[in-house]
């Protein structure tokens, strides 16, 4: 009984391995993906379109009112373009830290117990 117990757990974490190695791979190719569009195409992401047609606008970082006396503070475009990269920089690194997780615990679970 607890030999066919142990065949299904073992089944299982090996199932789950592969998904989890199968996920992995799907998320950095989707990273690659939109690397290589943002590279090739840039106005094809929504989101990058709608920032290219900001930056031609007033890029104001923030407004307001001091004793009565409205303020407000502008960005220079390259200023903006840098803050842009930065924030890329760290979405694509988030993006392929979650991938390598998911590689590394489907092929350290497949180890195990294959």
């Amino acid at each position: 009984m607890w030999n066919n117990v142990h065949k299904g757990v073992v089944g299982a974490l090996v199932a789950v391995g592969c998904v989890c190695v199968a996920a992995g791979s799907a998320v950095a190719l989707y990273a690659g993906w939109v690397v290589y569009v943002l590279i090739e195409d840039p106005k094809r992401i929504a989101l990058v379109s709608r920032l290219v047609d900001l930056s031609g606008k007033r890029l104001e970082a923030a407004r307001g009112s001091i004793d009565g006396r409205a303020f407000s503070i502008e960005l220079g475009e390259p200023l903006y373009w840098l803050v842009l990269l930065l924030i890329g920089v760290l979405l694509v690194a988030i993006v392929a830290a979650v991938a390598k997780t998911l590689i590394s615990v489907g092929l350290e679970l497949l180890r195990r117990h294959l």
